[in-house]
């Protein structure tokens, strides 16, 4: 658990300035400083008291909030996410992926990766109303992206959204957070876990590789063996997976406005399909398992395995109608 003070925003609320607000409390400068900078350890009741008397404030609750140590701590403390999507280009009928210099109409993304983006933003919204989303969306491009991945890693908190097959900025960001080259198969071993692709599915990726044989999902680098299931059904249950990766990045001091616990935070989360994307997003606003994807340190990414199932009804064989039924984080 992490408790940060209000102070700063109520101090400018009243119009009021710090050394103003230490004169009228008879409160030194150097407590204000330390309260408004999440520097403080302790801190007298009297002086509490005084604060709120002075502040018009009725509860403390006005005053400190309390987070729980999860991967969107820093997003409420910052209040501001920028959220990552990919797109494709599509040929002029829509009947899929446009290459070479076909004539294009639109960009298209998955709606699956969508569902997954508001189930973050409604969740982050319950939690936390007065968060600022950006969105960016990134098309699939013949050329790297290591410009916009370096600013991504140097400020703000972000959400990159979507495997690579659906969002070639995945490709690029966790290979940075990795320190290996971006569509490089023989970079495998940098890694804990990695894709087992189908036929249909496969990219060039430095954390994934085609299956031998037919069974596809994320597999253990170090063993080769299946951890995660993919199985496609028509109808009944399926299976499908994801990865989630984190990492906290360190945010230096002169940048800080919120103190010592002022960092940024990189997550991303890519399901083997779409399906599997949106069981990601659940699993990552799950009490149960959100403290479990908070990285120990800044700059060491964590990554880790969303297993889930969903079911599929009967119907039309072109509607998707899959529904996630469970989605569980493995151990590692």
């Amino acid at each position: 658990m992490q408790i940060r003070t209000l102070l700063e925003e109520r101090i400018r609320a009243r119009g009021l300035s710090r050394a103003k607000l230490s004169k009228q409390t008879r409160t030194s400068r150097g407590v204000i400083g330390d309260l408004c900078g999440e520097r403080w350890q302790r801190i007298g009741r009297d002086t509490i008291a005084r604060i709120c008397e002075e502040l018009d404030i009725t509860s403390l609750d006005d005053l400190f909030q309390l987070y729980d140590t999860n991967i969107f701590f820093p997003i409420r403390l910052h209040r501001e996410v920028t959220i990552h999507f990919g797109s494709e280009p599509v040929t002029r009928d829509g009947n899929g992926p446009a290459r070479g210099g076909v004539a294009l109409s639109r960009q298209t993304t998955s709606s699956w990766d969508l569902r997954a983006l508001f189930t973050l933003t409604h969740h982050l919204n319950k939690v936390d109303p007065g968060i600022r989303f950006k969105f960016v969306e990134h098309p699939r491009q013949d050329r790297p992206l290591r410009e916009q991945v370096q600013r991504l890693f140097k400020e703000g908190d972000h959400i990159v959204i979507g495997s690579p097959k659906s969002n070639q900025f995945s490709e690029e960001v966790v290979c940075h957070a990795y320190n290996v080259a971006p569509y490089s198969p023989d970079q495998l071993y940098a890694f804990e876990f990695a894709f087992r692709w189908g036929s249909r599915h496969a990219v060039s990726s430095s954390f994934g590789s085609p299956a031998e044989n037919g069974d596809v999902g994320i597999v253990s680098v170090a063993t080769g063996e299946l951890v995660a299931r993919r199985t496609l059904v028509t109808q009944g249950q399926g299976e499908d997976c994801a990865l989630i990766i984190v990492e906290r990045v360190f945010r230096p001091v002169a940048r800080r406005a919120h103190g010592r616990n002022d960092e940024n935070i990189i997550i991303v989360i890519l399901g083997y399909s779409g399906i599997g994307t949106v069981a990601g997003a659940h699993v990552a606003i799950s009490k149960e398992f959100a403290r479990a994807l908070y990285p120990e340190r800044t700059g060491k990414p964590l990554m880790k395995v969303v297993s889930a199932t969903y079911a599929r009804p009967p119907g039309p064989s072109s509607d998707d109608n899959r529904e996630v039924t469970e989605a569980r984080l493995l151990e590692n």
